[in-house]
């Protein structure tokens, strides 16, 4: 047994030693090897994509990304800058096998790739096109101008063009050539479809029902200022104007058309002001007098040119208990002080001069120098909302402003 396995390990160690130095043996040319330098002597690091280069794979551009990759000694003629170099630099380069194809026709390849996908890119819209007109004209019958007649006729049309169009399909045509002795299939065309937007029939009732729209559009255009019947309507006066002054004097009716125009414009203004939130604090019961409408034309010391939603709140003055109670008695409502109590509409603002001259009957609470605030259309809180002021003119912030809205259109 023991002498047996002396002579298998002598042949095994030989073949060992047999494939060593087969693997060590150096092939003629580059060749890609995966030896990672334990087979062959090492070249070199490629400072590329870092692969170890042997001897097998030789001096020259990386296999792998094209980086020259030599040896020292290599590297140190290189350094030298003379003939020598240059000559060792062609060597090399000539003796890439990726250099081996020849670069005419990889230019060729490259031209025509180039072209190809010119021609691509300028004719995607005309390639992308998706030919659907059976897709297109597949609702022609749910046109709304159409009558239940022509529906039912165009329906008709479009079975009876897919049924010979079926028929179409099945049919095979031959060419026969008795001279050239050769028989040739025509192509049926199988994969076209049927445009039922070109089919005469369907044509001719598309045409009828626009001629029957066109022809009902130039009627509506006729009597479009006859909406309503004349003998049905009977027009309503103003009490104002009567029925012969509107006639006679023409300017009453521009003084109406006036009127009209202006109120468009004050509701346009008054909305501009209202978004703004002017407030007016009044001492009281001056604040609640105006809200409540029992006061219409204020004393104010300065002109505001102003017109629209003005907030009306009550300053913080205090007042006697005594001039309270009175006046809770007097008009049976309460003055509270410090807060929001309503809005009110100012209509205008005139000098004390032009309010004498405008108002003879004076309606102002106090006297002095100074302008008179006339308003219109009082609106109250169902709750004040305190808002601590002095008497003045100010602006409310948004969040208040918003707060107070809400509470007057409950």
């Amino acid at each position: 047994m023991g002498k047996d396995i002396i002579p298998n390990i002598k042949t095994n160690s030989a073949l060992r030693d047999g494939l060593c130095s087969l693997k060590s043996q150096i092939k003629p040319g580059r060749i890609p090897c995966d030896c990672m330098a334990r087979d062959h002597p090492l070249i070199g690091n490629c400072l590329g994509c870092g692969l170890i280069v042997c001897e097998q794979q030789g001096s020259g551009p990386c296999l792998f990304c094209s980086t020259l990759v030599v040896s020292k000694d290599e590297w140190n003629i290189l350094g030298k800058n003379n003939n020598d170099s240059v000559e060792l630099m062609m060597r090399l380069t000539a003796s890439d096998p990726l250099n081996v194809p020849s670069t005419k026709n990889n230019l060729e390849k490259a031209l025509e790739t180039r072209e190809q996908l010119l021609e691509a890119d300028s004719d995607t819209s005309r390639r992308n096109k998706v030919h659907d007109l059976q897709g297109d004209y597949i609702d022609i019958e749910s046109n709304a101008y159409l009558t239940n007649d022509e529906r039912h006729q165009i329906e008709s049309r479009k079975a009876e063009l897919d049924m010979l169009h079926r028929q179409k399909k099945k049919k095979i045509f031959i060419d026969l050539d008795f001279m050239n002795e050769t028989i040739k299939e025509r192509e049926n065309c199988r994969n076209e479809t049927v445009d039922y937007s070109k089919d005469h029939i369907i044509q001719d009732i598309l045409k009828c029902a626009y001629a029957r729209l066109h022809k009902l559009e130039e009627e509506c255009e006729d009597s479009k200022y006859e909406i309503i019947p004349r003998g049905n309507f009977t027009p309503i006066y103003d009490d104002v104007y009567s029925k012969n002054e509107l006639k006679d004097n023409p300017k009453i009716s521009k003084e109406i058309m006036s009127e009209v125009y202006n109120s468009c414009c004050d509701e346009a203004l008054f909305t501009e002001v209202d978004s703004k939130g002017f407030c007016l604090s009044l001492e009281q019961p001056l604040a609640s007098l105006l809200v409540n409408g029992i006061e219409k034309h204020i004393l104010w010391n300065t002109f505001l040119d102003i017109k629209g939603p003005i907030y009306i709140a009550s300053a913080t003055k205090n007042i006697s208990d005594k001039e309270l109670n009175e006046i809770k008695i007097k008009y049976k409502m309460d003055f509270p002080i410090g807060s929001i109590i309503g809005r009110c509409i100012l209509t205008s603002c005139h000098s004390l001069n032009e309010y004498n001259d405008l108002f003879p009957i004076s309606k102002v609470t106090k006297k002095g120098d100074g302008f008179v605030l006339v308003f219109s259309v009082f609106e109250e809180l169902p709750c004040p909302i305190p808002y601590l002021s002095e008497e003045g003119f100010t602006r409310l912030n948004t969040n208040l402003l918003q707060t107070v809205r809400n509470l007057l259109e409950l």
